[in-house]
């Protein structure tokens, strides 16, 4: 079944003393989310990769109807596996590494495939 031998006894007992068995009410602050407006959040950041927290956050109050704060948006992301990326930009050709380039392109379209044909 899955369960430790302790969990058996245990619920046994539980039953016996109240006739039922169910969970008690779990101590600590209850989630502003549910597990529903989690996955809301998670389908409208995966629709829209470069959207801000904030961006997301009034986005899941539209929907949603529920006012959370920023960091609580971020935390739900993360839980989901949605991390802030940023996209990394290439950086510009300096004119050394273009006369470079046009030189290896030379000796490739013209056959030339002897090491040490570029001098620089």
């Amino acid at each position: 079944m899955n369960v430790s031998k302790t969990c058996v006894p245990q619920t046994i007992a539980k039953y016996r003393e109240n006739s039922e068995v169910h969970d008690r009410r779990h101590s600590g602050r209850p989630k502003a989310t549910s597990p529903r407006d989690d996955r809301v959040l998670a389908r409208v950041a995966e629709q829209n990769r470069n959207a801000s927290v904030p961006v997301l956050t009034s986005r899941l109050q539209e929907i949603c109807g529920k006012k959370v704060s920023a960091m609580t948006v971020s935390r739900r992301l993360r839980t989901q596996g949605l991390y802030p990326y940023m996209a990394v930009r290439k950086p510009l050709q300096t004119a050394v590494s273009r006369e470079s380039r046009r030189i290896w392109w030379e000796i490739l379209r013209d056959g030339e495939t002897e090491k040490g044909a570029v001098q620089r």
